[in-house]
Protein backbone atom coordinates (compact mmCIF):
# COMPACT_ATOMS: atom_id res chain seq x y z
CA UNK A 1 0.00 0.00 0.00
CA UNK A 2 3.08 1.83 0.64
CA UNK A 3 4.43 1.70 -2.64
CA UNK A 4 1.10 2.43 -3.94
CA UNK A 5 1.31 5.62 -2.36
CA UNK A 6 4.63 6.55 -3.23
CA UNK A 7 4.18 6.08 -7.09
CA UNK A 8 0.70 8.41 -6.90
CA UNK A 9 3.31 10.69 -5.33
CA UNK A 10 5.57 10.47 -7.80
CA UNK A 11 3.40 10.99 -10.76
CA UNK A 12 1.72 13.54 -9.21
CA UNK A 13 4.40 15.61 -8.27
CA UNK A 14 5.90 15.00 -11.71
CA UNK A 15 2.79 17.42 -13.68
CA UNK A 16 2.63 21.10 -13.37
CA UNK A 17 -0.84 22.51 -11.87
CA UNK A 18 0.59 26.03 -11.56
CA UNK A 19 -1.05 28.61 -9.64
CA UNK A 20 -3.01 31.36 -11.99
CA UNK A 21 -2.86 33.98 -9.86
CA UNK A 22 1.31 35.27 -9.73
CA UNK A 23 2.03 35.23 -6.03
CA UNK A 24 4.90 35.18 -3.44
CA UNK A 25 5.59 32.79 -0.57
CA UNK A 26 7.26 34.59 2.48
CA UNK A 27 7.97 32.97 5.83
CA UNK A 28 9.51 33.76 9.29
CA UNK A 29 12.75 32.61 9.45
CA UNK A 30 12.65 29.26 11.87
CA UNK A 31 8.54 29.31 11.12
CA UNK A 32 8.01 25.61 9.45
CA UNK A 33 8.73 27.61 6.13
CA UNK A 34 9.52 23.78 5.00
CA UNK A 35 5.88 23.32 5.44
CA UNK A 36 5.05 26.21 3.35
CA UNK A 37 7.61 25.19 0.46
CA UNK A 38 5.87 21.72 0.29
CA UNK A 39 2.34 22.19 0.60
CA UNK A 40 3.21 25.13 -2.66
CA UNK A 41 4.96 22.23 -4.47
CA UNK A 42 2.22 19.29 -3.54
CA UNK A 43 -0.32 22.24 -4.72
CA UNK A 44 1.87 22.26 -8.24
CA UNK A 45 3.86 20.09 -9.04
CA UNK A 46 6.73 23.46 -8.85
CA UNK A 47 9.87 24.36 -7.18
CA UNK A 48 10.64 26.94 -5.13
CA UNK A 49 13.27 29.49 -6.13
CA UNK A 50 14.53 32.27 -3.37
CA UNK A 51 16.28 32.94 -0.32
CA UNK A 52 18.35 34.96 -2.13
CA UNK A 53 19.23 36.96 1.61
CA UNK A 54 20.97 40.13 0.00
CA UNK A 55 22.89 38.16 -2.26
CA UNK A 56 21.25 39.36 -5.46
CA UNK A 57 21.09 43.06 -6.67
CA UNK A 58 17.39 44.37 -6.93
CA UNK A 59 17.19 44.55 -10.62
CA UNK A 60 18.58 40.53 -10.97
CA UNK A 61 15.62 39.60 -8.36
CA UNK A 62 13.09 41.97 -10.41
CA UNK A 63 14.22 40.10 -13.36
CA UNK A 64 14.11 36.88 -11.95
CA UNK A 65 10.29 36.75 -10.50
CA UNK A 66 9.16 38.65 -13.35
CA UNK A 67 10.31 36.17 -15.67
CA UNK A 68 9.67 33.45 -13.68
CA UNK A 69 8.31 29.73 -15.50
CA UNK A 70 5.37 29.41 -13.22
CA UNK A 71 4.91 25.98 -14.96
CA UNK A 72 8.13 24.73 -12.90
CA UNK A 73 8.85 27.32 -10.61
CA UNK A 74 7.25 29.73 -8.16
CA UNK A 75 8.76 32.25 -5.60
CA UNK A 76 9.60 32.14 -1.86
CA UNK A 77 11.75 34.20 0.25
CA UNK A 78 12.29 34.79 4.14
CA UNK A 79 10.98 38.19 5.36
CA UNK A 80 14.30 39.37 5.98
CA UNK A 81 15.33 39.70 2.11
CA UNK A 82 15.03 43.30 1.56
CA UNK A 83 14.75 43.18 -2.28
CA UNK A 84 11.83 41.34 -2.28
CA UNK A 85 9.97 43.00 0.23
CA UNK A 86 10.70 46.21 -2.49
CA UNK A 87 9.67 44.15 -5.04
CA UNK A 88 6.23 42.88 -3.16
CA UNK A 89 5.70 47.10 -2.44
CA UNK A 90 5.80 47.68 -5.96
CA UNK A 91 3.60 45.09 -7.75
CA UNK A 92 0.56 44.93 -5.69
CA UNK A 93 -1.40 42.71 -7.68
CA UNK A 94 0.86 40.06 -6.51
CA UNK A 95 -0.66 37.59 -3.53
CA UNK A 96 1.38 37.51 -0.38
CA UNK A 97 1.52 34.52 1.17
CA UNK A 98 2.59 35.00 4.97
CA UNK A 99 3.64 32.40 6.61
CA UNK A 100 3.82 33.21 10.67
CA UNK A 101 4.61 31.22 13.79
CA UNK A 102 4.01 31.78 17.41
CA UNK A 103 7.66 33.09 18.12
CA UNK A 104 7.77 31.28 21.21
CA UNK A 105 8.13 27.90 19.37
CA UNK A 106 10.35 30.40 17.02
CA UNK A 107 12.87 30.43 19.53
CA UNK A 108 13.03 27.45 20.63
CA UNK A 109 13.52 26.13 17.13
CA UNK A 110 16.62 29.00 17.03
CA UNK A 111 18.18 27.14 19.85
CA UNK A 112 18.87 24.03 18.03
CA UNK A 113 19.14 25.43 14.82
CA UNK A 114 22.11 27.80 16.70
CA UNK A 115 23.14 24.77 18.61
CA UNK A 116 27.25 24.32 17.20
CA UNK A 117 27.72 27.75 17.72
CA UNK A 118 25.94 28.15 21.12
CA UNK A 119 27.97 25.33 22.52
CA UNK A 120 31.19 26.84 21.54
CA UNK A 121 30.21 29.90 23.72
CA UNK A 122 30.42 27.35 26.33
CA UNK A 123 26.49 27.28 27.35
CA UNK A 124 25.55 23.71 27.66
CA UNK A 125 22.13 23.79 29.10
CA UNK A 126 19.03 24.42 27.44
CA UNK A 127 18.24 26.57 29.79
CA UNK A 128 21.81 29.02 29.06
CA UNK A 129 21.16 28.70 25.35
CA UNK A 130 17.68 29.81 25.55
CA UNK A 131 18.43 32.75 27.22
CA UNK A 132 21.30 33.95 25.59
CA UNK A 133 18.97 33.67 22.47
CA UNK A 134 16.31 35.50 24.43
CA UNK A 135 18.76 38.24 25.62
CA UNK A 136 21.59 38.78 23.67
CA UNK A 137 22.76 40.99 20.84
CA UNK A 138 24.57 38.31 17.93
CA UNK A 139 23.23 36.63 15.41
CA UNK A 140 21.81 34.07 17.04
CA UNK A 141 18.99 36.81 18.65
CA UNK A 142 19.52 39.71 15.85
CA UNK A 143 18.87 37.39 13.12
CA UNK A 144 15.18 36.49 14.33
CA UNK A 145 14.72 40.53 15.37
CA UNK A 146 15.95 41.80 12.17
CA UNK A 147 13.07 39.66 10.69
CA UNK A 148 10.16 40.63 13.11
CA UNK A 149 11.13 44.42 12.60
CA UNK A 150 9.88 43.92 8.91
CA UNK A 151 6.55 41.91 9.70
CA UNK A 152 4.39 44.59 9.89
CA UNK A 153 5.48 45.85 6.39
CA UNK A 154 4.58 42.65 4.58
CA UNK A 155 1.40 42.10 6.44
CA UNK A 156 0.31 45.79 5.70
CA UNK A 157 0.72 45.32 1.85
CA UNK A 158 -2.31 44.85 -0.17
CA UNK A 159 -3.24 41.17 -1.29
CA UNK A 160 -1.62 39.67 1.77
CA UNK A 161 -2.37 36.58 3.59
CA UNK A 162 -1.16 36.03 6.59
CA UNK A 163 -1.06 31.96 6.85
CA UNK A 164 0.15 30.53 10.52
CA UNK A 165 1.73 27.43 10.92
CA UNK A 166 0.07 26.10 13.35
CA UNK A 167 -3.10 26.19 11.08
CA UNK A 168 -1.55 24.32 8.53
CA UNK A 169 0.49 21.58 10.76
CA UNK A 170 -2.41 19.26 10.78
CA UNK A 171 -2.86 16.38 13.43
CA UNK A 172 0.56 14.93 13.20
CA UNK A 173 2.21 18.27 14.39
CA UNK A 174 -0.36 18.77 17.23
CA UNK A 175 -2.45 21.17 15.20
CA UNK A 176 -6.17 20.06 13.79
CA UNK A 177 -7.10 18.33 10.88
CA UNK A 178 -10.20 20.92 10.18
CA UNK A 179 -8.34 23.71 10.27
CA UNK A 180 -5.23 22.64 8.43
CA UNK A 181 -8.24 21.21 5.44
CA UNK A 182 -9.77 24.60 5.67
CA UNK A 183 -6.53 26.52 5.31
CA UNK A 184 -5.03 24.39 2.41
CA UNK A 185 -8.37 24.84 1.07
CA UNK A 186 -7.90 28.85 1.63
CA UNK A 187 -4.53 28.87 -0.42
CA UNK A 188 -6.14 27.30 -3.46
CA UNK A 189 -8.73 30.08 -3.57
CA UNK A 190 -7.06 32.89 -3.39
CA UNK A 191 -5.00 31.43 -6.07
CA UNK A 192 -7.96 30.67 -7.93
CA UNK A 193 -6.56 26.66 -8.83
CA UNK A 194 -9.44 24.06 -8.62
CA UNK A 195 -9.61 21.93 -5.37
CA UNK A 196 -11.37 18.90 -5.27
CA UNK A 197 -12.39 16.59 -1.92
CA UNK A 198 -9.82 13.89 -3.13
CA UNK A 199 -7.05 16.55 -3.64
CA UNK A 200 -7.44 18.39 -0.72
CA UNK A 201 -7.26 15.00 1.53
CA UNK A 202 -4.47 13.61 -0.05
CA UNK A 203 -2.37 16.85 0.71
CA UNK A 204 -3.17 16.73 3.91
CA UNK A 205 -2.12 13.08 4.19
CA UNK A 206 1.09 13.78 2.88
CA UNK A 207 1.85 17.65 3.87
CA UNK A 208 3.67 16.70 7.53
CA UNK A 209 7.22 16.84 6.88
CA UNK A 210 10.02 13.94 7.63
CA UNK A 211 13.87 14.42 8.07
CA UNK A 212 14.53 12.34 4.70
CA UNK A 213 12.32 14.53 2.66
CA UNK A 214 14.12 16.63 -0.06
CA UNK A 215 12.09 19.35 1.01
CA UNK A 216 11.96 19.16 4.03
CA UNK A 217 15.59 18.92 5.28
CA UNK A 218 15.37 21.39 7.67
CA UNK A 219 12.24 19.74 9.92
CA UNK A 220 12.95 18.49 12.91
CA UNK A 221 9.96 17.64 15.20
CA UNK A 222 6.55 19.99 13.81
CA UNK A 223 4.82 20.45 16.97
CA UNK A 224 2.89 23.63 17.46
CA UNK A 225 3.29 24.59 21.90
CA UNK A 226 6.77 22.86 22.54
CA UNK A 227 7.80 25.85 24.03
CA UNK A 228 5.58 25.38 26.79
CA UNK A 229 8.47 22.20 27.68
CA UNK A 230 11.16 24.42 27.51
CA UNK A 231 10.20 28.13 28.97
CA UNK A 232 10.87 28.81 32.57
CA UNK A 233 9.38 31.75 34.25
CA UNK A 234 12.65 33.65 33.79
CA UNK A 235 12.22 32.68 29.83
CA UNK A 236 8.45 34.18 29.76
CA UNK A 237 9.90 37.31 31.23
CA UNK A 238 12.46 37.58 29.04
CA UNK A 239 10.24 37.02 26.07
CA UNK A 240 7.72 39.36 27.10
CA UNK A 241 9.89 42.55 27.48
CA UNK A 242 12.20 42.20 24.25
CA UNK A 243 9.53 40.13 21.71
CA UNK A 244 6.09 40.80 23.30
CA UNK A 245 5.66 43.71 21.02
CA UNK A 246 6.08 41.41 18.23
CA UNK A 247 4.56 38.66 19.18
CA UNK A 248 1.41 40.94 19.49
CA UNK A 249 1.79 42.35 16.00
CA UNK A 250 1.93 38.70 14.89
CA UNK A 251 -1.76 38.02 16.94
CA UNK A 252 -0.14 35.94 19.16
CA UNK A 253 -0.62 35.61 23.15
CA UNK A 254 2.22 37.19 25.65
CA UNK A 255 3.18 34.43 28.34
CA UNK A 256 1.57 34.22 31.85
CA UNK A 257 4.43 34.73 34.33
CA UNK A 258 3.89 33.27 37.64
CA UNK A 259 4.07 35.04 41.00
Amino acid sequence: MRFVRLIFLFLYCSNSFAAETPFLGVSIPKSGSYLFVKLIHLMTGCDAIGSWNGKLPAEEIDRLLLEIDSSKFFSFSHANEPHYLDFAKRHPEYVKLFEVRDLRDVMVSAVFHFNEQLEKRGLRTFDEKLTFILTSNTICSNWIENNAKLYPEWIALPNTYVIRFEDLIGKAGKGSRKKQKETISLIFSVLNMELTQAKLNWIADNLFGHPQDKISWTFRKGHIGDWKIYFQDHHKRFFNKRWGKYQKKLGYSLCKVNG
